[in-house]
């Protein structure tokens, strides 16, 4: 089988198409046939060698975490799923490749019907967005959110999760993102390019989600939340610079105590009632100069959603 990885770190110039041996999966897993696959941020990272200290790998690596997958063999214990099923796959790596193996509780049917794209960019975001609102935010009907980037992957997931919730939902990202983020739900907008949005909405919030491409907040959400009992959610590496007494600050990241199986089947039934949006950008051809171009919209900033590419 082919795989798509790099032998160093680098430019997106990097990737080249390795040769490896179709693994076999265990007792309780599952052998997928990938069809589709999500780029994401921390791909990009991986690969430009920024993580090297953090998550040291042997080379070659083969970054993924979001596949959807055909059931081309099952283990000898799996007896709730079966070949020719689709799935969504979220997974700690080597999800760019032919095939790949994923034990079952990191696996969900995929519905018919749902768009294969969409499908591929929920596993890492929605894995995150369902986390903040189940796990790192107490979450009450009726109160006031903010999310910073909610025209973003996690930003627009949290956005939808918590609409269905019952919160109130102030949405900020750039003005050009005005309609899609009224389409999924924003009660109020705040376009942090032509307004002072921190000013605007100052005191107002009961939960901020920061999901800013990199964590940079520069400040808002110490100005949106409410002092005395406010809590932030924050997705990237940058901590807050909170001077409000009483704010409590989450860390979002992945933890084994936290179901894969339920985050994604929260989402899918979702998407299958109510529905899901997402900006995603123009699917890419699944081979290196798909992989490639991804990864050069990733660090251009000129995307026009989330990365996928289709096998």
């Amino acid at each position: 089988m082919f795989a798509i990885g790099i032998n160093q770190y680098g430019d997106p110039s990097v990737f080249e198409q390795l040769a490896k041996d179709t693994p076999e999966p265990k007792a309780n897993q599952v052998l997928l046939k990938t069809k589709a696959v999500g780029i994401n941020p921390y791909d990009a990272l991986l690969r430009s060698g920024s993580q090297q200290h953090n998550r040291p790998l042997p080379f070659p690596i083969i970054p993924g975490t979001d596949v959807v997958g055909e059931i081309a063999a099952v283990g000898a214990d799996v007896t709730d799923f079966k070949v020719g099923q689709q799935v969504i796959n979220l997974r700690p790596l080597r999800g760019y490749s032919e095939y790949v193996t994923a034990s079952t509780n990191k696996i969900v049917l995929l519905p018919q019907g749902l768009d294969l794209a969409l499908a591929a960019s929920l596993p890492t975001a929605g894995y995150a967005a369902y986390n903040i609102t189940h796990h790192f935010l107490p979450l009450e009907s009726g109160k006031t959110i903010a999310i910073i980037g909610a025209s973003g992957t996690v930003g627009a997931l949290t956005t939808q999760i918590a609409k269905s919730l019952g919160l109130h939902i102030i949405a900020i990202g750039a003005e050009k993102n005005e309609d899609f983020m009224s389409q999924i739900g924003a009660d109020e907008l705040g376009f942090y390019d032509t307004e002072a949005v921190g000013q605007k909405f100052e005191n107002q919030a009961d939960y901020v989600v920061n999901a800013a491409s990199g964590g940079q907040d520069h400040g808002m959400s110490n100005m949106l939340i409410k002092p005395g009992r406010g809590f932030i959610a924050t997705v990237g590496d940058q901590a807050p610079a909170v001077t409000k007494t009483g704010v409590r600050v989450a860390y979002v990241h992945q933890d084994k105590i936290f179901s894969t199986q339920a985050a994604l089947n929260f989402l899918i039934k979702l998407a299958t009632t109510t529905g899901l949006s997402l900006r995603i950008d123009t699917p890419l051809v699944f081979d290196v100069t798909g992989i490639t171009t991804a990864h050069q919209r990733i660090e251009s900033h000129q995307t026009n959603g989330h990365q996928v590419a289709i096998l």
